[in-house]
C-alpha cells in the first residue's frame, strides 16, 4: 500500500486550547556549575492521554538529572480544569555562555470513550504538541572566586560535627568517633570536596569511606557529604584538631 504522509509542521496544534505545552525555569541567568530548575509541562482537557513522549533533554556540556517520576495533577486556567502531565529536571551547565535548551515536542495518544468490539482496545488517535526551546545565560565564575580550589555556587552550605562519646575527659588509648556532615542545597553531593584532616599530632586517625547522599527538597537537590574517623589519643595533654574552613558562593 501507498501512505501519503503530510507535513503540517510540529506547531501545527500548540494555538489549541485543549492541548498545549509550557515550559518554565527557576532562573533566566545562572553561574556555571550552579543547578538550574527546569520543568515541561503538558495541559490538556481532552480525557485519557496514554503513551505519552516528549523530546529527550539533551544539552552538550551538560548534567541533566530527572526529578523524580513525572507528576500528574489538575489545576484551573481561566476558570477551565485541565490535566497536568509535568516533568522536572535539574540542570548544571559545565561551561560558561549562552545554554540552548531544545525544543520540546510531545507526543501521545487519546482515546474517545468507545471501543473497538474486533480489537478489545479503546479507539484512539495521536496527537502532538509543541513548544521552542529557550536560552539561559551562563556566567564565568566572578573574580573574586576564581582563586577558590573548589567552585560551590549553592543557596546554602552547612556543617555538622558529632562524637560518639564526651570528648572533654579522655585517656590514652581510648577510641573516640567523630562524624562531619557538609550540606549543600543547590549541588550533588558526588562534587563537594573531601574536607576531614587525615593526620593529627597526637592521635592516630582511621577515617572510613565518605558517605555521599542526593535528595530533591521541593524540586532542588540537595547534596551531603558524611566523614566519619575514628581517634586514639596517644599522647597525654591537649590535643588541637584544626578548624574545617569551606569558602562558597550564595
Amino acid at each position: 500500500i501507498i501512505i501519503s504522509v503530510t507535513n503540517e509542521g510540529p506547531r501545527s496544534n500548540q494555538d489549541r486550547d485543549d492541548l498545549f505545552l509550557e515550559m518554565e525555569v527557576n532562573k533566566n541567568s545562572i553561574y556555571v556549575q550552579e543547578q538550574l530548575l527546569f520543568t515541561v509541562r503538558l495541559n490538556y482537557t481532552i480525557n485519557g492521554i496514554r503513551n505519552p513522549q516528549f523530546t529527550e533533554l539533551e544539552m552538550p556540556d551538560t548534567v541533566i538529572q530527572l526529578i523524580g517520576s513525572p507528576n500528574q495533577y489538575e489545576r484551573l486556567i481561566d476558570n477551565e480544569r485541565y490535566g497536568v502531565y509535568e516533568k522536572r529536571y535539574v540542570i548544571f551547565p559545565q561551561r560558561s555562555g549562552p545554554l540552548a535548551i531544545p525544543d520540546i515536542l510531545f507526543r501521545g495518544e487519546v482515546t474517545d470513550g468507545s471501543s473497538n468490539f474486533v480489537f478489545r482496545n479503546l479507539n484512539t488517535r495521536r496527537v502532538t504538541a509543541f513548544i521552542e526551546g529557550i536560552n539561559i545565560d551562563v556566567k564565568e565564575r566572578p573574580a573574586s572566586a576564581q582563586s577558590i580550589d573548589y567552585w560551590l555556587p549553592v543557596a546554602n552550605l552547612a556543617l555538622e560535627e558529632s562524637w560518639d562519646v564526651d570528648i572533654s575527659n579522655l585517656n590514652i588509648g581510648d577510641s573516640v568517633v567523630r562524624t562531619v556532615k557538609l550540606t549543600a542545597d543547590g549541588l550533588d553531593g558526588a562534587v563537594l570536596p573531601p574536607f576531614s584532616t587525615t593526620e593529627i599530632s597526637g592521635l592516630n586517625m582511621y577515617p572510613e569511606p565518605p558517605d555521599i547522599e542526593r535528595t530533591f527538597v521541593e524540586g532542588s537537590i540537595v547534596g551531603t557529604r558524611i566523614e566519619t574517623t575514628s581517634m586514639v589519643p596517644i599522647e597525654s595533654g591537649f590535643l588541637v584538631i584544626p578548624e574545617i574552613s569551606i569558602p562558597w558562593w550564595n
